[in-house]
């Protein structure tokens, strides 16, 4: 992983410049960089008299890259100047003459912030993508659950929303993000751990959330590449990376459980549903022969009274049943319409519990994998559907 931290330096006063460049050779972390301040991690700027043209160019550069650092250096001392400078996004504003103390003090600041948000955690990271079998088999709520569980545990996650351009995994969380996926597609060519956290919206509780792409433009750059960049840079960031599929498959869809270490396809105890995921397996399992030791299956909103059981579900698709969420339609309706959370207004339902459970399972040391069964003759599903 790339730690040198760009910087990229215009100061005309002589006195402050041997300062800086004093400080950035006794540090070899620091690249300093000529291009454009946006390409840096940190800029340095000394301004004159033009405090307009200052204040848009700030703005300006972290318009194309929100993670960027900036430190003013400037002779104007008044309150309301200063103001200006850190409301548009300045981190820091030294005076003329500027003080190595303080100067320092403030990039030892950043240098140990920009190390901890770079470096990999102990704990490789893990992927896990949910399928749906079909549109409204709850798929996004077991994302959103999941995800907030997993932060919830202390482990660093990130939920993305791939459901294109109508997830709304942000709705059921109550968020307003700024940026989603688009702008990630759209500077992947700097993309970066700086970035990437700096682009990603987070939750009361620590969740990281990635919004779906929403303007049609955007599309097209999501190319299978771009997707797979922003993954893999996540994944030298997060302990955990939860992914909403959605119902139904794309290229960039199959690329990124090619990189995922659970797919989890998310049924129902219903025909069409088992149907479709025993499509969905057997399609996964053609293309990609690892993809039957990654698959598990997750029956929501399961009723024990069902006609169908357990045990008629993993015959006909050929795995155990790696979890069941009971039928809790009140309790999850009314979180997903007011942005509450089931862990916290209503900790001791099933529901609750059954996600808490699942979740111990993700977080295991050992994970269980999917054993692979042949249906056997005579279950209700396979007399309906025959062998196939």
């Amino acid at each position: 992983m790339d730690t040198q931290i760009k910087v990229c330096i215009e100061v005309a006063d002589k006195a402050t410049s041997r300062i800086i460049y004093g400080y950035m050779a006794s540090h070899p972390e620091f690249s300093i960089i000529t291009t454009y301040p946006y390409y840096a991690d940190i800029y340095i700027v000394e301004i004159g008299n033009d405090f307009g043209k200052a204040l848009m160019d700030l703005r300006n550069y972290l318009e194309v890259n929100p993670a960027l650092e900036i430190f003013v250096i400037s002779g104007e001392a008044s309150q309301s100047r200063i103001l200006e400078f850190v409301n548009a996004g300045a981190r820091g504003y030294f005076l003329l003459p500027l003080s190595a103390n303080k100067f320092e003090a403030s990039i030892d600041v950043f240098i140990k912030r920009f190390k901890k948000d770079r470096s990999r955690n102990d704990m490789p990271c893990r992927v896990v993508s949910f399928l749906g079998a079909k549109g409204g088999v709850g798929t996004t709520s077991i994302c959103v659950n999941t995800a907030l569980l997993l932060q919830r545990s202390d482990k660093n996650t990130l939920l993305m929303d791939l459901h294109q351009p109508l997830g709304d995994a942000h709705v059921i969380l109550d968020m307003t993000p700024v940026h989603s996926i688009g702008y990630l597609v759209r500077e992947v060519h700097r993309l970066d751990t700086s970035l990437l956290t700096n682009v990603t919206s987070k939750h009361r509780s620590g969740l990281s959330v990635l919004p779906p792409i929403s303007h049609h433009n955007e599309i097209p750059l999501a190319s299978i590449e771009a997707m797979s960049s922003i993954l893999e840079v996540a994944r030298g960031y997060y302990q955990y990376i939860v992914i909403d599929h959605g119902a139904g498959l794309t290229e960039i869809d199959i690329a990124l459980l090619n990189s995922s270490d659970y797919i989890m396809i998310v049924v129902q105890a219903d025909v069409q549903s088992l149907r479709n995921a025993k499509l969905l397996m057997k399609f996964l399992s053609d293309y990609n022969e690892t993809f039957p030791s990654k698959i598990h299956f997750i029956v929501n909103r399961y009723d024990t009274n069902s006609k169908l059981t357990l045990d008629d579900v993993s015959k006909f698709v050929g795995v155990d049943v790696f979890h069941t969420i009971p039928n809790d339609y009140k309790r999850v309706s009314s979180c997903c319409q007011n942005g509450s959370l089931l862990y916290e207004d209503h900790a001791e339902a099933k529901i609750t519990k059954a996600f808490h459970d699942m979740v111990g399972k993700l977080t295991s040391t050992h994970p269980p994998l999917s054993a692979m069964q042949t249906p056997k003759q005579g279950n209700f599903l396979s007399k309906l559907f025959g062998k196939g």
